[in-house]
């Protein structure tokens, strides 16, 4: 399977002229001037209290923006988001008995990294040919990157002599560009051929969903193949996952453009 942000005005009176009459002058002005002023005194007001209202949804927002990045920046350093969560780090059920943990990419053994980018390779090159390309240094680059990380699963089936890795989900912690929400989002979810309907895809996506509400993001998202009908209906039929907004639909592309992926989200 590929799972793929002033002045206030100042009113002045004119200055009154010498006159025979200058003494009922300022009367008169005075009357004048109360009609007149009054209204822009509550004009002036108005628009001031605008452009406060204006500079505080201003600031609103900026700490909001902060807050999602502070609360990114902090999962990404965080070394070990399972911490505390032994029992759920463990799978032992038809035929496989296997340990998952969370780490950096930085931190993958080199071997470990290699055996990871092969198993993608070996699962995904064929539709990744069919509808991007597939380039093994820009598949290793995105693995490797900084921002990567990595829950793998190691251990025994039956029938197999040995431990060795059954799968691995490479997520990363971002703040989703589309609408500005906190995901946690999965660009693989990959399973030996050999490990296939034992129940380890459903266990290590219910891992995934439990570290988004643990740590109180806004939903799950991926990206999968139209023509991967098989995940389409294990995301949506049994993990309850929905096409999300920002799923391109035929009126975002040029005309006689085939879209052949869809966003998939899960709230948290």
């Amino acid at each position: 399977f590929f799972l793929n942000c002033f002045r206030v005005t100042h009113f002045l009176h004119p200055a009154f002229k010498p006159s025979q009459f200058v003494l009922l002058m300022p009367v008169t002005r005075s009357k004048q001037s109360s009609k007149s002023s009054t209204p822009k005194v509550l004009k002036t007001r108005s628009q001031d209290e605008r452009r406060k209202e204006a500079r505080r949804k201003e600031k609103e927002n900026i700490d909001r923006e902060k807050k999602k990045k502070d609360m990114i920046r902090s999962l990404n350093e965080n070394q070990d988001v399972l911490n505390g969560l032994d029992p759920l780090k463990e799978f032992n059920k038809n035929g496989i008995r296997a340990s998952s943990v969370f780490m950096h990419a930085c931190k993958l053994t080199q071997s470990d990294m290699k055996n990871c980018f092969e198993l993608v390779k070996h699962n995904m090159k064929e539709r990744y040919e069919r509808v991007w390309g597939w380039k093994d240094s820009t598949k290793w680059q995105e693995l490797t990157d900084d921002d990567a990380r990595f829950i793998v699963v190691k251990g025994t089936v039956a029938g197999k002599e040995g431990e060795q890795l059954l799968g691995f989900v490479h997520l990363r912690f971002e703040v989703y560009e589309e609408d500005g929400e906190e995901t946690l989002y999965v660009y693989d979810v990959q399973i030996q051929p050999f490990a296939l309907r034992h129940g380890l895809g459903t266990y290590l996506m219910q891992l995934v969903y439990f570290i988004a509400k643990k740590f109180q993001l806004k939903k799950v998202t991926l990206t999968v193949f139209k023509e991967n009908d098989g995940a389409l209906k294990f995301y949506k039929n049994k993990l309850g996952f929905t096409v999300d907004p920002s799923s391109p639909t035929p009126a975002d592309v040029s005309s006689g453009q085939i879209i052949l992926y869809e966003i998939l989200s899960k709230r948290c």
